[in-house]
């Protein structure tokens, strides 16, 4: 092993809860929620290796860090958010500048974008525009069927009927396919139930 000292993921995730819960536990509880279903939707996608799923389940979890330093965390409890401009832009900032994952910062900046926009959106690469995506959708699962309690044939209701404008068409045929559903128990997926399998490994 290298002699550099590297972060503990397990403790580095409970130093943010706690730290994120004094403000408002509403987020960090979504986030782990959102990373959980973001875990889903890449594994059923492919095309992502251990290590990136790992790091995109990580920003998953931040997503929404930005609202900590806004007064947007109420509204961002509704499945149509309208000026969530703020938010991302700060968190944008955080995962920049004070976050391993500077590269992905672009997704947390458009995690709200609409698909039609965001397709035209230039300095992105597709992948980045995909990630994006996968939280944005994961990110109105959890809204729909947590908060406001539609359950998974309600979100995919909505899903269908913001297909190809809000979402990507070919993310949404795949959440939306018979075989994908998010059951009341995944929406409970915690550390000890998830995160173990895919996030603990230490950076170096």
């Amino acid at each position: 092993m290298s002699d550099r000292a590297y972060i503990d993921t397990e403790n580095l995730l409970g130093i943010m809860r706690r730290a994120c819960n004094y403000v408002d536990p509403r987020l960090m509880d979504h986030g782990y929620r959102v990373a959980g279903i973001v875990w889903k939707i890449l594994m059923a996608k492919g095309g992502y290796g251990p290590r990136e799923i790992r790091d995109i389940c990580f920003l998953a979890l931040l997503h929404d860090v930005g609202a900590y330093k806004t007064n947007e965390i109420s509204r961002l409890v509704q499945f149509e958010t309208e000026n969530a401009e703020n938010h991302a832009i700060y968190g944008y900032l955080f995962i920049r500048y004070f976050s391993p994952f500077a590269d992905m910062a672009p997704c947390i900046l458009h995690h709200h974008t609409p698909w039609r926009t965001l397709e035209r959106v230039e300095g992105m690469s597709e992948r980045q525009k995909e990630i994006a995506q996968i939280i944005f959708l994961a990110d109105r699962i959890d809204i729909g069927a947590f908060y406001e309690r539609c359950g998974w044939d309600g979100c995919v209701e909505r899903i269908k009927s913001l297909k190809g404008y809000l979402f990507q068409p070919e993310l949404a045929d795949l959440v939306l396919d018979p075989g994908f559903s998010v059951t009341k128990e995944e929406l409970s997926w915690d550390y000890e139930g998830g995160w173990k399998q895919v996030m603990n490994r230490p950076y170096s």
